[in-house]
């Protein structure tokens, strides 16, 4: 496990104090890095420095995948944020998980039922699922609040690659869009053509995957390559073992802690009790990036550890 340079009684104290302190999330003006910042270490080899990125935003203090809920990752200090795009009836992209309006907002039905206009009518819930004040934001007014500020990670474009591509464009955001996927870099040039090859990209590599290493050697060739998005169960999963080559080779690896079978176990919901054996296992193994449902409190923990310097 990670071990501090510290005097053990003065760190067990400060840490009890950052991370389970009663202060709320940080409301700073601006994030520490900027995005030409952020770029710069993540297209330089791995340190002891680790990112953070919050999962479908700060959800724990305002709606998932709302422009408020982006400015206060932004403001607590993460590098990245995960987001969800969807698109209307009418062909906009809004930020939504799921297809459906039902658990997120006081609408009901599918998201591609809905005009842009009619789900603007709508109002976002909260973590309790209690509607809230807040809108279901567009993908283009969630770019322009990350502009120059946060990497936004771009997830369930899989089917509105062009569509949230062009956003980028007409925002001047093309540097903090990153995409991810599964698919073989083969397939997505003869998908997608020359519109891939100004992207920044995260290959996932999970279990089930055909000849993983066919499949990581292609996309090493990929410039737009940022990092590599790893789901394991255990330590027995070839992703497991694809993650362990990848980061002794001088890659970032990112790791979401949300769910325990993606991470071998090693959650947010264990963190918060135990961040040496979550977060800090994460890390032991290779994480370099790591996706959470509680940011706030991973930030806390790795400025414990000395690893936010």
């Amino acid at each position: 496990m990670i071990v501090p340079q510290h005097h053990p009684r003065l760190l067990v104290a400060v840490c009890s104090l950052l991370l389970f302190g009663a202060s709320g999330p940080s409301r700073g003006s601006e994030p520490v890095l900027s995005v030409s910042d952020i770029l710069g270490r993540l297209r330089a080899a791995p340190t002891d420095y680790v990112f953070v990125a919050a999962h479908r935003g700060d959800w724990r203090n305002a709606p998932e995948n709302s422009l408020q809920s982006i400015e206060y990752a932004i403001e607590m200090g993460c590098e990245i944020v995960e987001v969800d795009v969807r698109k209307t009836l009418d062909g906009e992209l809004v930020l939504m998980h799921d297809t459906t309006l039902d658990r997120t907002t006081t609408g009901e039905g599918h998201v591609a039922d809905w005009t842009l206009a009619e789900i603007r009518k709508l109002k976002l819930k909260n973590g309790q699922g209690v509607p809230t004040r807040h809108k279901v934001p567009t993908l283009r007014e969630a770019m322009v609040v990350a502009k120059g500020r946060i990497l936004v990670y771009l997830d369930k474009t899989y089917e509105c690659f062009p569509e949230a591509l062009s956003v980028l464009e007409k925002t001047g955001t093309m540097a903090e869009g990153v995409f991810c996927g599964s698919d073989r870099l083969p397939d997505l040039r003869k998908k997608h053509g020359d519109l891939l090859s100004g992207v920044f990209y995260m290959p996932a590599v999970k279990d089930g995957i055909a000849d993983l290493d066919a499949y990581v050697s292609e996309w090493e060739q990929h410039p737009g390559l940022l990092a590599w998005v790893m789901k394991y169960q255990d330590t027995e999963s070839p992703a497991y073992k694809v993650s362990q080559r990848l980061r002794k080779a001088g890659h970032h690896v990112w790791v979401g802690t949300m769910w325990p079978h993606e991470c071998a176990s090693h959650d947010d919901d264990l963190g918060v009790t135990d961040g040496d054996k979550a977060w800090g296992h994460v890390i032991d193994d290779g994480a370099s990036i790591i996706c959470s449902d509680r940011p706030r409190e991973v930030l806390r923990y790795l400025e414990c550890h000395g690893r936010r310097e």
